[in-house]
């Protein structure tokens, strides 16, 4: 940038260099050192400006080898991370081959990497829907708890549950006060307006994080003023939050419509995504139970069908795998789901006859379980709180 000094002001053009190499119909990256300032005054967003004008199509990649010193500047004392150089050529090669909502996807012969295995994978969009507490919070906190204990970063935006349930789930999950402080970032109802989208991608330049979570999505549509229903709503949302040039994984919490087995909302939602799964739970503070997760959409490829876990129970029981894997005398009462007939619950045990039905008279004899015309189920159902 050139100043171009007038008597009331100092304002900037683009140096005359540029010109020599032709600019309308270019593809320009700015590779911009992280920014702190006042959004109108981001340098970067004033060179992009000037070069839009000039008829280029601009990118803007964050420099995640500069830290800029303790008054957001770049000088002598400004540091520099040559370990990071691979992330920023990588992200500024991704730039190139995005157009608008279009990304270029090139042979590389080889899959995408696994972050959680066999449900996430890294630098791609998730989305996981379901009925109201069917586990898909639950589901969340054990995937960031997991993450957090191989010391992965994952930044947690909330629009539905609030702090104390979440991190009651972190800590009920095994994370202690140390491995949260260092690499789980919770934000309660974050800003998350279209114009928040340039904070929000910088802030994640500056954590680098493994995993964003957004809880949920109908939250972020309303406080962006966008609307589920309207696909090109929700392709804003993506391209400002999710877009395909994002370094981390990103996992979309979705609410199903009262009747169906598909996202809420507009088609476009499984579209704009790499990955979708549909989650269903049955499990309690008092029961321990199964969340399976069925998959509806793998771009790539490489994802089973069915993807079981189990949770529930006080204190928290969360597995990867399925009940079978429990002892019949733990099995028996929490497979059960309220209605079932006597065969349906054998069938779901896994266990013998004899063990099962041995099983069924003490829960029955204990006040455990109740039984009404041949169906059995837990007693005080009702009044039982769901782990969502």
């Amino acid at each position: 940038m050139s100043p171009i000094h007038t008597r009331d002001y100092e304002s900037y053009r683009l140096d005359e260099r540029l010109y020599e190499f032709g600019l309308e119909g270019r593809r320009v990256v700015i590779l911009a050192p992280p920014y702190t300032g006042p959004r109108k005054d981001n340098p970067a967003d004033r060179v992009a400006g000037y070069l839009r004008e000039e008829g280029t199509r601009v990118s803007i990649v964050p420099d995640q080898c500069v830290l800029l010193n303790e008054y957001g500047r770049f000088d002598e004392d400004a540091e520099y991370f040559e370990h990071n150089e691979p992330a920023v050529i990588e992200a500024v090669k991704a730039a190139t081959q995005t157009f608008g909502g279009f990304k270029r996807k090139r042979s590389s012969g080889s899959k995408p990497e696994a972050l959680i295995d066999g449900v996430l994978f890294r630098g791609e969009n998730h989305i996981i829907f379901g009925g109201a507490g069917q586990g898909k919070t639950m589901l969340a906190c054990y995937i960031a708890s997991e993450l957090t204990k191989r010391e992965e970063s994952v930044v947690y935006l909330d629009h539905e549950n609030g702090a104390g349930r979440i991190f009651e789930r972190m800590h009920a999950l095994g994370c202690t006060e140390g491995m949260l402080e260092e690499h789980f970032y919770y934000f309660e109802d974050p800003a998350s307006t279209l114009e928040d989208a340039p904070d929000y991608r910088e802030m994640l330049a500056q954590i680098r994080p493994s995993l964003v979570v957004f809880d949920s999505l109908f939250g972020f549509m309303v406080a962006a003023n966008l609307d589920e229903n309207y696909g090109p709503d929700v392709g804003k949302w993506f391209d400002a939050f999710a877009p395909p040039t994002l370094e981390a994984a990103t996992l979309v919490l979705d609410h199903t419509p009262k009747k169906g087995d598909t996202e809420r909302g507009s088609g476009r939602k499984r579209d704009a995504v790499d990955v979708s799964w549909e989650v269903k739970g049955n499990f309690s503070t008092d029961r321990v139970g199964p969340l399976k997760l069925g998959l509806k959409k793998s771009r790539d490829g490489g994802l089973v069908e069915v993807v079981t876990f189990t949770f529930g129970g006080t204190p928290l029981r969360a597995q990867r795998g399925d009940m079978r894997r429990l002892a019949p005398h733990e099995r028996t009462p929490e497979v059960l789901e309220d209605g079932m007939t006597a065969g349906e619950w054998l069938d779901a045990s896994g266990a013998s006859e004899t063990t099962f039905f041995r099983h069924r008279d003490k829960l029955v004899a204990a006040g455990l379980v109740e039984k009404v015309d041949d169906l059995y189920s837990h007693v005080g159902v009702e009044e039982t709180q769901k782990w969502e």
